[in-house]
């Protein structure tokens, strides 16, 4: 609160123009200094920047209702000023004489941020014509120009005091204005936005991949709540990934690894604060995921022949970029331990020719292209190398004739082409989760039809050997795979018109293209800015249609699962839009067709509402009859209302709009009061 200066005048309000008025002010404390300004029409004048001098001469060059203002502040003050008062002056006698505005009366008695402020002037002559002004940041700022209506309604963003200038002047004159009067508030701050959580919604944090984080506050939903995200790293280096909006989840993707923090700042809307609440979390980002190896293997088995190659494979799971290093140890070639080091490569299998025959030991070492030295994970498999012979057999291909997926009660066919040897043998084991369910022994057939009963995963080792072998088999290989109850879904398109921008209120429709189509459930959902707004059940339809009501970014996860599945589906697949709005509803008035003294008893009232901006616009009204509110009318197309009164009172209607594809309350709305007699 700005405390006020005890300021005099040489003559007393009102004077006449030319005439030279002395200001002077009383000292309050010492080292003081002061500016005196003077305020007319909405502009305003410096008569004496600030300086130490008390008193200073005013002529004014013209008539009208002056605002006199002195500021003083201490001459080491950082303030703009510690004290200040305004004081209304007149200059010409008429203006004094012929006083218009009675009064200025305000609906609430203090308001907070948020609030509509509703203000009426009653002047004593008719017509008259008013203008409004707020004493701003930069001064008296223009909030309505010169109109006949008495009222002011006003939509307060700002906290502390305020002050709100009318000025009135009959319809026919040629003054600026003939009387002004002004009237003071204080607009407190609203109810403090506290955050409640601040979580990660990402199951695995990976660098380079997205990351996503949600903070919820109390009181969203009476609120409009701004978030600003912020990222600091282990060295201190702070990133804005979203600075204030109304979004509460974050995604962004951090390209480096290490220990982050994450801050969040909310603040409501129109506060005046740098933010309201803040909450900080701390995470992990890993380079990649734990590097695990499944298996590594020899498409030959041990032992093996001198001048055949063998390859060397190895199954990995984790990682993003993976390097592969191959090492064989063998016996000593003159007096040198034999070693045959592949380097790092990209590729997951080696060939290596052994040209000496004894035991060897084959390495492979495993990391991620980041990490600077050393290796992940390693394992190592024993070979046994024996001199040369001719015929070595070798598993060349395995053929399966059956669909992409396996599925119960359905055959399963399998060829195997192999080479080398007199006569070669083959032999099969099936096994499900560990435990052996057929066994086909050595025969010269190279085929099998295999048919689950079971769903579940399935291990199928074909052995193959000469005839004439000593050893169990020369080649082998084992195949896995899984056979499912049913068919899995499967889309392969979504498929929607591609065009430069959607507009909400505009129908946008998706088509699923997906394999096995009459037998697949298909379930929808739908978001904006990351926020779920339609849902539905699985079911049997390809095609689903919106009309957005919202601009933002549209989300459209499609899910699609056989009949008979047992997962919540069994593939996903997503499209991505921008949705355009329109301009938002203001400036709701109601007006009444009819004329005051129609307003009686048992006679149809007519009103009619009138916007601006929006489209498609919805309307809803609610009329409060001996105090009470009743909805009357709900949403819909319909900008008029008309009922009958039955009993005489105050009556008021109240009309909510807002575009008919927005997903809210209402945009604006509007309130007419009136009296039935």
């Amino acid at each position: 609160m700005v405390n006020e200066l005890d300021v005099s005048f040489s003559l007393a309000s009102p004077q006449d123009k030319d005439i030279p008025i002395d200001i002077s002010v009383s000292d309050i404390e010492e080292d003081m200094i002061y500016r005196f300004c003077v305020g007319i029409n909405g502009v305003w004048y410096t008569i004496q920047d600030f300086s130490t001098k008390k008193e200073v001469t005013w002529v004014p060059e013209e008539y009208g209702n002056y605002i006199v203002m002195v500021q003083a502040k201490k001459i080491s003050s950082k303030k703009a000023f510690d004290y200040i008062t305004r004081i209304n002056y007149t200059i010409g006698k008429n203006f004094e004489d012929e006083k218009i505005i009675k009064s200025i009366s305000l609906d609430k008695e203090c308001y907070t941020v948020g609030d509509k402020l509703c203000l009426t002037v009653d002047s004593i002559y008719s017509p008259s014509l008013y203008k409004f002004w707020i004493n701003g940041q930069y001064g008296w700022e223009l909030l309505k120009d010169y109109t006949s209506d008495e009222k002011l309604v006003l939509t307060l963003n700002e906290i502390g005091e305020k002050e709100i200038l009318v000025q009135c002047k009959k319809q026919d004159s040629e003054n600026n204005f003939d009387d002004f009067s002004t009237v003071k508030f204080y607009v407190y701050e609203a109810v403090k936005i506290e955050i409640t959580s601040l979580k990660s919604l990402s199951k695995d944090l990976i660098s380079g991949e997205e990351l996503i984080f949600e903070c919820e506050v109390n009181n969203e939903e009476s609120k409009t709540v701004l978030y600003k995200f912020l990222v600091i790293d282990e060295k201190g280096n702070v990133n804005v990934v979203q600075d204030y909006s109304t979004k509460s989840i974050v995604s962004f993707i951090e390209n480096n690894s290490g220990s982050f923090k994450l801050l969040v700042l909310v603040k409501d809307l129109y506060s005046i604060n740098n933010y309201d609440d803040r909450a900080v979390i701390i995470y992990e980002v890993k380079p990649y995921n734990e590097i695990k190896i499944i298996d590594f293997s020899a498409d030959l088995s041990s032992p093996h022949y001198t001048g055949h190659p063998v390859i060397f494979n190895v199954q990995v799971e984790g990682g993003k970029n993976l390097m592969f290093k191959y090492t064989i140890n063998g016996p000593s070639v003159d007096d040198e331990p034999f070693i045959e080091e592949s380097g790092y490569l990209r590729e997951n299998f080696y060939q290596w020719i052994p040209k000496v025959s004894g035991n060897y030991t084959a390495v492979v070492y495993v990391k991620d292209e980041s990490k600077p030295q050393g290796y992940d994970v390693y394992s190592e498999m024993s070979f046994e190398v024996l001199p040369y012979v001719s015929q070595v057999v070798k598993i060349l291909d395995v053929q399966i004739d059956s669909y992409e997926k396996h599925v119960k009660n359905k055959p399963i066919g399998i060829i195997v082409k192999a080479e080398g040897g007199l006569k070669l043998q083959y032999s099969f084991v099936i096994t499900k989760e560990n435990k052996e369910i057929g066994v086909i022994d050595y025969s010269d057939k190279n085929f099998l039809t295999f048919m689950p009963q079971e769903s579940g995963y399935y291990e199928l080792e074909i052995k193959v050997r000469d005839t004439f072998s000593v050893q169990e088999f020369d080649a082998s290989t084992i195949l896995h795979f899984k056979v499912w109850d049913y068919y899995p879904a499967k889309i392969d398109y979504i498929l929607y018109k591609s065009q430069e921008c959607y507009v909400v209120g505009e129908p946008i429709v998706f088509n699923i293209v997906a394999q096995n189509t009459k037998n697949i459930l298909v379930k929808y959902v739908l978001s904006v800015d990351d926020q779920i707004i339609e849902e539905t059940n699985f079911e049997n339809n390809i095609v689903f249609q919106y009309v957005p009501t919202v601009k933002g970014k549209y989300t459209l996860s499609v899910m699609a699962r056989n009949k008979d599945s047992e997962y919540e589906y069994d593939t996903k697949k997503e499209a991505k839009i921008y949705v355009q709005d329109s301009l938002p509803v203001m400036d709701t008035k109601i007006i009444c067709e009819a004329k005051e003294e129609d307003l009686v008893v048992n006679n149809s009232i007519f009103f009619v509402v009138s916007t601006k901006g929006g489209r498609d616009i919805g309307y809803e009204f609610y009329l409060m009859e001996q105090g009470q509110w009743r909805r009357v009318q709900t949403y819909s197309r319909k900008n008029t209302y008309s009922f009958i009164p039955f009993k005489a009172g105050d009556y008021k209607l109240l009309v909510l709009t807002k575009s008919e594809y927005k997903v809210c309350s209402y945009e604006d709305y509007g309130i007419y009061e009136f009296k039935v007699t």
